[in-house]
């Protein structure tokens, strides 16, 4: 299977295009990139009109040799870049924490770190998703299973994508039966660089609303 190498989960920029402004220009506040082309179309049914949410690998725990991802939903981390006041005053009539504030290479970013998973999941239902993935992870990379990995090379790598795979198809599964619209992709298919969900392209719910309000 083919990987999709991928690390970064959020960058800025300041030329783009605000809304309400037709042309590209320079700004005094970033735009944050906070969900990416979709890489994995290829490989899935479905996937057309998506984008890609990374969630970060994390490595704060000493000794710990296993894999585990940030619990923490996108845009409420310690250091994410959050609203000022005057953003605040701008999305006063706004109940959604990720908006779309410009346009940049065609797709619609806002200016703090949240990404569309907020406006999907809280923070404990994310939480507790990672949490699960993570656990499963860990519970392959036990000390006695990185001894047998080193005698039986693939092995280890072979059982703990079955497992958490399983676990990724079902939450899949259980939000598709809900309308919920995002979904998880198996971690194993780049690398375990990043946990990735896919969700639906922003723009296209700002132009469906946009449409609406036109009726």
């Amino acid at each position: 299977m083919t990987l999709f190498f991928y690390n970064y989960h959020e960058f800025s920029i300041y030329d783009y295009k605000k809304i309400g402004e037709s042309t590209v220009r320079s700004h005094d506040k970033p735009l944050i990139i906070t969900h990416f082309d979709n890489p994995y179309i290829s490989l899935l049914s479905a996937g057309k009109g998506t984008r890609i949410v990374r969630v970060p690998r994390v490595h704060d725990v000493p000794g710990d040799s296993y894999i585990r991802f940030s619990t923490v939903l996108p845009g409420e981390e310690p250091a994410a870049i959050r609203a000022d006041e005057q953003t605040d005053k701008e999305h006063t009539l706004e109940t959604q924490p990720f908006t779309i504030d410009g346009i940049y290479e065609e797709h619609g970013y806002g200016l703090t770190s949240h990404s569309p998973l907020s406006n999907i999941f809280t923070d404990e239902e994310f939480q507790k998703v990672v949490t699960e993935i993570n656990r499963l992870l860990k519970a392959k990379r036990n000390w006695w299973m990185e001894k047998l990995s080193i005698l039986a090379f693939g092995i280890l790598s072979f059982y703990t994508q079955t497992s958490v795979d399983d676990y990724v198809i079902q939450k899949n599964r259980e939000w598709e039966e809900k309308n919920i619209d995002a979904r998880i992709i198996p971690p194993s298919w780049n690398g375990y660089l990043s946990l990735d969900f896919e969700v639906l392209d922003p723009m296209l719910s700002a132009v469906g609303n946009d449409s609406k309000n036109e009726r």
